[in-house]
C-alpha cells in the first residue's frame, strides 16, 4: 500500500496504482487515501 504522494511521484514509471479508498491511520488527523501498487503491463 502507498499513500497518494507516492503515486504522484511514481507516475509514468511503470507502476499501476489501484485505489483502495480512504483509511484512518494512527498518527494522522485526517483519513489517508491508499493505493495498492503493482506493475503496469506493457
Amino acid at each position: 500500500m502507498a499513500p497518494s504522494v507516492v503515486r504522484d511521484l511514481c507516475r509514468g514509471k511503470g507502476f499501476r496504482f489501484d485505489d483502495l479508498g480512504e483509511s484512518t491511520m494512527k498518527g494522522f488527523e485526517e483519513p489517508v487515501r491508499l493505493f495498492e501498487v503493482g506493475r503496469s503491463e506493457g
